[in-house]
């Protein structure tokens, strides 16, 4: 029912989409505080949550490519390139119609913010730098939540029926966009530390990790409650996938990262959150590989078990 296209364009689609709500976030942040990179003396009040714009740019612009070889994956998946070009010469109101135009629109504010951060001499208006800021929360968000919505349109496969799944979707896009920004802050130099912003982008995140690791529970236990859907859940949790869920998802992607942001220290902040961001990053891809391969072991495609004959 599904290749590897299909994980790559939904973990790059979610990462991308939620590191696009994530600097939309401190893009306006920094609109609304000032611009700090013209002082000589480290930021202080409000203005320590500001960021340099060269993390923004080495941040946009990985943000950038993971979104673009998100869609690229999209069109290989759809197979013919003209396909995907009638999805914007004649829309409809079909998931992938729908997604495709939501992913374009994030892509384009990205693409903005890249140049602005890249070119220092191209200067955005203020009324557009906060159009395109709230333009990027609310088309990322909205990418974030349709990589979950897509596989629910899937009626074929009964594991992916709950509104848990664009929920655990939308839990891991986010907390694996600010493993983006993580991994940006990691690797720009700058006089100063700016140790605050990161600070409580790590109690969001830590927040985020809970809150999946309760939606992941939520989704286990409603497999199996259901006969036609607790095959799904055993091969997750002992079968073939137990692999990828509990070392992927629960040890990498949860608890090693959850750990490692209780010990954060402001003297070696950018290792630690580089190791964060891998494991953040990690954890979100099998997630989808975990999801994408229970469509296999599901009742609906298995004719056998579900005419009782198996």
């Amino acid at each position: 029912m599904f290749n590897a296209l299909t994980t790559c364009y939904l973990f790059l689609g979610g990462t991308g989409s939620g590191s696009c709500v994530i600097l939309s976030v401190l893009e306006l942040a920094n609109l609304l505080k000032g611009n700090a990179h013209v002082s000589n003396r480290p930021p202080s009040g409000p203005q320590r949550y500001l960021l340099p714009n060269s993390f923004f740019s080495r941040a946009w612009i990985i943000s950038l490519v993971i979104l673009a070889v998100g869609i690229l994956c999209l069109v290989a998946d759809l197979g013919l390139p003209n396909r995907l070009l009638s999805l914007f010469l004649s829309p409809t109101l079909s998931p992938v119609s729908v997604g495709a135009w939501i992913l374009a629109i994030a892509l384009a504010v990205m693409l903005a913010f890249t140049i602005q951060a890249t070119f220092e001499n191209i200067a955005l208006p203020r009324t557009v730098v906060m159009v395109l800021g709230f333009a990027g929360i609310i088309f990322g968000l909205a990418g974030c939540i349709y990589t979950g919505v897509l596989l629910g349109f899937m009626e074929a496969v009964l594991a992916y029926q709950t509104f848990l799944l664009p929920v655990l979707f939308t839990l891991s896009s986010l907390s694996c966009g600010i493993a983006i920004v993580f991994f940006a802050y990691g690797f720009t130099e700058s006089r100063y530390s700016y140790f605050d912003v990161m600070a409580k982008l790590v109690r969001v995140d830590s927040i985020l990790i809970v809150l999946e690791a309760l939606c992941v529970v939520a989704y286990g236990a409603w497999l199996l409650s259901d006969p036609s859907t607790s095959l799904a859940a055993s091969v997750t949790l002992c079968g073939p996938l137990s692999p990828s869920f509990w070392v992927g998802i629960v040890m990498v992607g949860l608890v090693i990262p959850w750990i490692l942001e209780r010990k954060l220290t402001q003297d070696n902040a950018r290792l630690q959150l580089i190791w964060v961001s891998a494991g953040l990053l990690v954890g979100g891809l099998c997630v989808r590989l975990c999801i994408v391969g229970m469509s296999v072991y599901d009742v609906t495609q298995m004719p056998a078990m579900l005419y009782g004959l198996a």
